[in-house]
This record gives C-alpha cells, sequence and structure tokens, in this order.
C-alpha cells in the first residue's frame, strides 16, 4: 500500500509539473536537485526534465540549470581562451566540465542539451550591444539560442540569464523579437525572427540599451535614434519613461579621451519627458545615462542606463 501511494503521488506531482504556465515549480525542482558534479551531461538532461511533458517546460528546466550553475569567464573573454578551442564539441565539454564558460559555451551547451530532448534549436552567431565596451562594436561578438517549441521559434539568450548574484534572470527566455533586436543583431538576418528585418547599420545606429534598462522596461516605446549630430552644441532627448525618474548625464571626449558633464541640463526634475542638454566643446562625444529613482523618500541609482553618441560640429 505504501508504495501505491508514494506512487500515485510521483504521478500527481509530474502531472503538475507537466502543465504550461509559470515556471515557479519548474525552477524548484532544478534547485532542489542533489546532482553529483561529474554527473555526465546525457544523464543530467534525463534528470532536469523527466517530470515534463512539455517541451517548453523541458527548455526551461536546461535554461535554468544552465544559467544557475554556469559562471561567466570573464578572464578568458578579456584573454580569448575560448576562441582557440578546435570544436564546438570541446567548448562544450569544457564549459561543463568546469562550470565556467563565454556565450559559445553557454549557446552550444544549451543546444546540445536540447538536442538530447529531441528539441530542434540553433546557435546563432551576431552582434551584441548591452555596455559602453559595446557602443562602437565592428565585428560579430555575441552568440544565442533559437529554439523551436510547438512549430513556433523562439529567442533566448541563457548567457545574459546568468547573474553575479547567481539569480536566474527570466527575461532573456522567449524574449520578444521586438525587444530582442534592440541589443542582438544576427549575422543571418532570418533569426530577428521578425517581420521587417532592420539592417545592421540601422542596428548600430540604435542607442545602446544595457541590459539593466531593458530587462527593468523602464519606457513606453524604445527610442530609435542613437546618433545625434548638432551644430548649436545642445541635444534633447525624448524617453517616455513608465515613471519619473531624475536623469543624471556624463560626457565622454573621443579625441580627448575624457568623461565630463555638460554645461547644464534642463528640468533637473523628477519627470517621465524629455532631457535637454548643452555641451559646450566640439566634437564627437559618447554620452551617457544614469536614472535616478525616487522611491519614496528612498532614492536609487542607475548607472549606465543608456548611452549614445553625439557628434557637436
Amino acid at each position: 500500500m505504501r508504495i501505491i501511494i508514494l506512487t500515485a503521488l510521483i504521478l500527481i506531482s509530474q502531472q503538475t509539473l507537466s502543465q504550461d504556465g509559470g515556471f515557479d515549480e519548474v525552477d524548484s525542482y532544478v534547485d532542489g536537485l542533489q546532482l553529483r558534479k561529474n554527473v555526465s551531461i546525457e544523464k543530467l538532461v534525463i534528470t532536469l526534465t523527466k517530470p515534463f511533458a512539455s517541451p517548453t517546460l523541458k527548455t526551461r528546466a536546461i535554461y535554468y540549470w544552465i544559467a544557475k550553475n554556469i559562471k561567466y569567464d570573464y578572464a578568458g573573454s578579456e584573454t580569448g581562451f575560448w576562441k582557440k578551442y578546435p570544436s564546438d564539441q570541446a567548448i562544450i565539454a569544457d564549459t561543463y566540465k568546469f562550470r565556467r564558460g563565454v556565450c559559445s559555451g553557454y549557446s552550444h551547451l544549451f543546444k546540445y542539451m536540447l538536442t538530447k530532448t529531441k528539441i530542434e534549436s540553433e546557435v546563432v552567431g551576431g552582434y551584441g550591444r548591452g555596455d559602453l565596451q559595446t557602443v562602437i562594436v565592428e565585428e560579430a561578438n555575441h552568440a544565442w539560442n533559437a529554439v523551436k517549441l510547438n512549430d513556433k521559434w523562439y529567442l533566448f539568450d541563457v548567457t545574459w540569464a546568468s547573474d553575479l548574484s547567481k539569480k536566474v534572470v527570466d527575461f532573456w527566455f522567449q524574449t520578444s523579437p521586438d525587444i530582442f533586436i534592440l541589443s542582438h543583431y544576427p549575422e543571418n538576418s532570418k533569426w530577428t525572427l521578425l517581420g521587417k528585418n532592420i539592417s545592421l547599420t540601422e542596428f548600430k545606429n540604435l542607442p545602446i540599451y544595457t541590459r539593466s534598462f531593458i530587462e527593468m522596461q523602464l519606457v513606453k516605446s524604445y527610442p530609435q535614434k542613437g546618433y545625434y549630430r548638432t551644430t548649436d552644441n545642445t541635444v534633447t532627448i525624448d524617453l517616455s519613461t513608465t515613471k519619473e525618474y531624475l536623469w543624471l548625464a556624463k560626457l565622454y571626449d573621443l579625441d580627448r579621451d575624457e568623461w565630463f558633464s555638460p554645461t547644464n541640463v534642463e528640468d533637473r526634475a523628477f519627470q517621465k519627458g524629455f532631457i535637454n542638454l548643452t555641451i559646450d566643446r566640439k566634437g564627437k562625444f559618447i554620452l551617457r545615462l544614469n536614472a535616478l529613482e525616487n522611491g519614496d523618500g528612498s532614492f536609487t541609482l542607475y548607472e549606465g542606463l543608456l548611452y549614445y553618441i553625439v557628434e557637436c560640429k
């Protein structure tokens, strides 16, 4: 009788976890697993996905495990260490073995694990822009995934889902193509998954939306102009934010290699609308916008949320 009861409980649990919807139960299941570090990838995939009937939930379990357990190798990224690998399989093996890697390791491991569940996916190479270092990007520098679920393709970035605080970022799971294109441009434009593609030039002319800015969904609509040319040394930017912020501006002089502040920023108040600033010199600059939020008397500063290129003639 005891065996029958346990079996029934397991069946009920599996049935509950097999329904599409929120992912709390999937994430809790993955968090609760006690796994040997040297377990094979194949056995890991079976353990992660066995309770779930839905391809979406299987994908979520794998996405969550990778984002939670693989750490980004900043040192290896700087030295180009991961570019020296002879094959994708070698990158997969060492990313899994050392629990550390860069975007190529994350995306190829994700694809490999999905393949073991017979879920179709692709590694997508292209241009990623999400911080000051990618304001000017001349060559492909990032990799992510497209996954086919229920006969429809979706976009995922499991690298960006991995957070230093060990908290998995949900935003990059089945991200809307309209939002994904703000920071990711594929070398093969079919993987934008947009009805109407934009060109690489148009992508590079967008503002730099940092990961925090996109994940926080601060604006009602995303500004499309990221390059300003002015002859009167003034710049006006309409952000149409969802909440009121005090916007703080800093400029980086590309010729003098120095940061400085604009001579004035009009409307220095908590508001949702325009930012007007004046620059007291000629040249080409990177404009960085920080935001200060007033939370009922306690202030939160968000640094480097948006970057623009400004040219004063």
